[in-house]
């Protein structure tokens, strides 16, 4: 009767043993398994970091780009203002030339009238 006693708290005593080291090794999954979630919270982390620059030095090369195609645009205006100008220069001179060439033309008639 002892013997059987002492044979069911062995057994009882071995299964708390398992039943423990079951515990434990739950335990230490849960742990790897936490570790393992906060490792890919900090590369998420990590990763939205780098998202958030990338974003940063896109938008500051898309305002660098903007600031190029104003300067670009100025340029161009500069350049059809000045094309206009010389335009109207050249319109003078044409001008100029037409009345100078009026004016020799009555010259020529004065002096072949005084003749």
């Amino acid at each position: 009767n002892l013997r059987n006693l002492l044979m069911d708290l062995r057994n009882q005593l071995t299964n708390l043993r398992n039943r423990l080291m079951n515990l434990r090794n739950q335990l230490m999954n849960l742990r790897n398994r936490l570790m393992n979630l906060r490792n890919r919270l900090m590369n998420l982390r990590n990763r939205l970091m780098n998202l958030r620059n990338q974003l940063m030095n896109l938008r500051n090369r898309l305002m660098n780009l903007r600031n190029r195609l104003m300067n670009l645009r100025n340029r161009l205006m500069n350049l059809r203002n000045q094309l206009m100008n010389l335009r109207n220069r050249l319109m003078n001179l044409r001008n100029q030339l037409m009345n100078l060439r009026n004016r020799l033309m009555d010259l020529r008639n004065q002096l072949m009238n005084l003749r």
